[in-house]
């Protein structure tokens, strides 16, 4: 629930006073939040806003200066 901003003011300050408290609980929140975000990076399948921009940029590179 905390990855998602499920929780509220009180039980994130409950959350955080107990990670602080136990660094072998705030070394498994911190895996766990590397999972979390590596996951919802591999469940994007959309290209980002500027791709097709990106892309373009490389191709007018290349056109402009063939080879690099």
């Amino acid at each position: 629930a905390f990855l998602d901003g499920g929780l509220d003011d009180a039980q994130v300050e409950d959350l955080e006073r107990r990670l602080r408290a136990d660094p072998a609980l705030a070394a498994l929140a911190g895996d766990r939040y590397v999972e979390h975000r590596l996951l919802s990076l591999a469940l994007c399948t959309e290209p980002s806003d500027r791709f097709a921009q990106a892309t373009l940029a490389v191709a007018l590179v290349w056109l402009v200066w063939p080879g690099g």
